[in-house]
């Protein structure tokens, strides 16, 4: 099986897994649940978001 690409584990971390065919977001899931390289992507994608969120929230939109 070929790992995750960045658009299914994209649509994983968005909640928007469900918006594909049952078929695809199941294989995406266990797959992320068997895949340890698959899974330090997802935790990597995970934790580079929450950075860039906290670098958003403490933007001051006042400026520039």
């Amino acid at each position: 099986m070929s790992h995750v690409d960045d658009g299914a584990l994209h649509a994983y971390l968005d909640g928007a897994l469900d918006a594909l065919p049952a078929s695809e977001s199941a294989r995406v899931r266990e797959h992320l649940a068997s895949c340890d390289a698959c899974a330090r992507r997802l935790e990597e994608e995970r934790a580079l978001r929450a950075e860039a969120q906290g670098i958003l929230a403490g933007a001051d939109p006042g400026v520039g």
